[in-house]
């Protein structure tokens, strides 16, 4: 069959017609079923950057110095990677933290200081 020409519509819609349609949709099948949604969808994990640089302080106080590398490997997610990298960035600019290069590689200090007063310096 050929394709019909393009013409004028052979019928009319009442403009309440129209809202009694979107209606019926708005209406139609109850309430959304966010609660299969929530549980099939993982949780979201949230990372602190003050209780990440915590962490932070922790470790390089036992262990002296990590090359950047190890304090990134630890990570469990990219959520955890995104707030260790502000947390080093944030201890940096605070003085409390050092970066230097040894064999290629770069290397965090703990230069010292408070741990609960750098804590309070950090604004999240």
């Amino acid at each position: 069959p050929l394709p019909k020409s393009a013409g004028e519509y052979r019928y009319r819609i009442e403009q309440a017609d129209l809202l009694r349609a979107l209606l019926s949709v708005f209406t139609r099948g109850g309430a959304a079923a966010t609660d299969a949604l929530q549980m099939a969808a993982p949780k979201r994990i949230v990372y602190s950057v003050r209780d990440k640089c915590r962490t932070l302080i922790d470790q390089l106080r036992e262990r002296g110095s990590m090359p950047l590398s190890t304090l990134y490997s630890q990570c469990t997610s990219r959520s955890e990677i995104v707030a260790t990298f502000l947390s080093v960035l944030e201890l940096c600019s605070l003085g409390h933290l050092m970066l230097s290069e040894q064999n290629g590689e770069y290397v965090a200090s703990f230069t010292g200081g408070v741990t609960d007063d750098i804590l309070e310096s950090i604004i999240e």
